[in-house]
């Protein structure tokens, strides 16, 4: 997991790890990711 350790140092939100999320979103999807709280929305 080196793209959530490098997150964590420099202090941005990531969102890492979601299972299965690609099989569960459609093409052209829009959806809101919030890294601080760690969700992923679908919006649309």
């Amino acid at each position: 997991m080196h793209g959530a350790v490098t997150a964590r140092e420099m202090r941005i939100p990531a969102v890492m790890s979601v299972r299965a999320c690609l099989s569960q979103l459609r093409d052209g999807e829009t959806v809101r990711i919030d890294g601080a709280r760690g969700t992923i929305t679908r919006i649309g």
